[in-house]
């Protein structure tokens, strides 16, 4: 697996590619409320024997993301923000994904896929959009 760290948009992402051609669709992974991309890392490993890259943004105020600031306010944002900031991100990458969101995440990717036609969305135990 090839991996770098990078940003697209405001989010730090790490993106993860096999050794050989990709043979399954591109894969963009948005973390839960506790977590951040260290959470995704191994599954991103396996994902590249198999022929996936992998794209795992890391939502702003978790993680490693060191921004103090952003942090103080991150109980401030809205699912909808969490969801403009992916967006930013996808349009950067440029490419079609299929979207997995884990908990708090996969209510960020429901919120995506509102508005944001992609390959394809996977929710994993994710929030109910209850109220919104």
């Amino acid at each position: 697996m090839q991996s770098l760290r990078t940003r697209f948009g405001q989010l730090n992402c790490l993106v993860a590619e096999p050794e050989g051609p990709e043979t399954g669709p591109p894969l963009l992974l948005i973390h839960g409320l506790g977590g951040g991309i260290w959470g995704w890392e191994p599954f991103q490993r396996r994902f590249a024997e198999h022929g996936h890259a992998s794209y795992a943004l890391e939502l702003p105020g978790h993680g490693n993301d060191n921004d103090r600031e952003t942090a103080e306010r991150m109980g401030t944002y809205s699912v909808e923000t969490y969801a403009l900031w992916v967006a930013a991100a996808l349009a950067e990458i440029g490419r079609r994904l299929v979207v997995v969101g884990h908990s708090m995440g996969g209510l960020v990717a429901q919120k995506l896929a509102e508005s944001h036609h992609q390959l394809g969305y996977v929710f994993m135990a994710s929030a109910p959009p209850w109220h919104m």
